[in-house]
This record gives C-alpha cells, structure tokens and sequence, in this order.
C-alpha cells in the first residue's frame, strides 16, 4: 500500500488534484493517500517552473517511505532547463517533445516510484471534454463559443500552444461576460462540474498518466 504524491505547478493544479483526483484514485485498493504538493518553497504562487527547483522538492519527497511521486506541470511556457530540452527540440510534434521531456526527467531523477508527467499543453484543455463545465455557470454565448472550440478537436489536449485552452477561455469569457476568468475558482468549478470521468474519456494522455500511477501505488 502506497501514498501518491503529485507535484504541481499552481494552486488550479493543487485544488484539482484535491477534488477531481484524488477521490477518483483512492477508490483503488492499496491507495493511502492521494495529496498535490506546490513546486518550490513555502509560499510560492505557482507557474514557472524550473527544473532545478523542481528537483530539489523530487529529491526530498523521494526519499519519503512507501510514496509514489509524480509531476503535472503545464508543457505551455515550460523552462528550457529540463533535461533533454535542446534535444527534444527536433521534434516538430508537441507529442513528441513532451514525450522525449518526460524521458530526459524520468533518466534524471532514476528512481523506480517516479512518475513524470507534463499536461499538454496546459491543465485548462481538460476543461474541455465536456460542454457541462460551461453550462451552469456561464452564458449562452460563452457556452456556444466554448463549445465551438471544443468541437473543433478529437481530443481537447490537441487545443495548441499558439493559442492554449487558458487563453481562449480568458478571452471569451471577458467578452461574453464581463469579467476576467479566474483560473483557480472557476477552474476546478468547471472541472468538478465535468466530472473526471468525461475527462479521462475524452483526454488519452491524461487518462494513460491516471492509470499508471493508480495501477503502481496499488499494485507493489
């Protein structure tokens, strides 16, 4: 029986990971805990995220018994000090190059009970798996927009860098409503509306890092 620790970039990402994720994982037998941890020292906000801070906090928490650690951080204006990110620059594809990231730190770090993950291209794609996030908070114009966007992707992590899911939403959102999306209150208000099952449904990479890391904390 293993805890899950997951190291996060920001506060969205910690209150997701409290209400969405954890509830999900610890229905999994042999799951003690599920808890999200901010990358960095007490009181950093969240966002920017450096290797070279992010290892030290993956060096401590490794070192804890009976844990499984993983990461969700944002690909989306990821710091260029992560192993392998000059290499993984000859990818043109975003899969790729997240993939080729997730190598060069899962090599780095070397322990068995890592999980590295990079969310691509940022949390808020996951946001739009379902149009039910949208519809019990927002209005008709920015559910109809929010849900154009959505349609216009198989999958809502393909929603590029060029033009990333947080920056869609802030747009519409500021338009249609008046006011500027918060990304932390509506966020996981959208999220838990949505339910992550529709998530993992719709979200292959998201849906493939849940499973690992449930199937490992409860399997050795």
């Amino acid at each position: 029986m293993r805890r899950i620790i997951i190291v996060v970039e920001g506060q969205t990402e910690q209150e997701f990971v409290k209400q969405c994720v954890a509830p999900y994982l610890l229905k999994k037998n042999g799951i003690l805990s599920v808890t999200a941890r901010l990358v960095g020292k007490p009181g950093h906000k969240g966002g920017d995220v450096r290797y070279s801070r992010l290892k030290v906090d993956l060096d401590i928490l490794l070192r804890e018994p009976n844990v499984v650690v993983s990461t969700f951080i944002d690909f989306f204006k990821l710091a260029n000090d992560f192993p392998l990110a000059d290499g993984c620059q000859k990818y043109s594809n975003a899969e790729q190059r997240i993939t080729c990231l997730e190598q060069g730190l899962a090599a780095e770090v070397n322990a068995p009970l890592f999980v590295p993950y990079i969310q691509r291209h940022e949390f808020e794609a996951l946001l739009f798996s379902s149009e039910s996030g949208f519809l019990k908070y927002l209005s008709p114009q920015s559910c109809l927009e929010l849900a154009e966007v959505g349609r216009q992707f198989a999958n809502p992590e393909d929603i590029n860098s060029t033009q990333p899911p947080s920056y869609r939403l802030i747009e519409i959102v500021k338009r249609c409503e008046g006011y500027q999306y918060n990304k932390v209150v509506y966020g996981n208000i959208f999220a838990l509306e949505i339910g992550i099952e529709a998530m993992l449904a719709r979200c292959k990479r998201f849906a493939e890092w849940i499973d690992r890391i449930g199937h490992l904390a409860s399997h050795t």
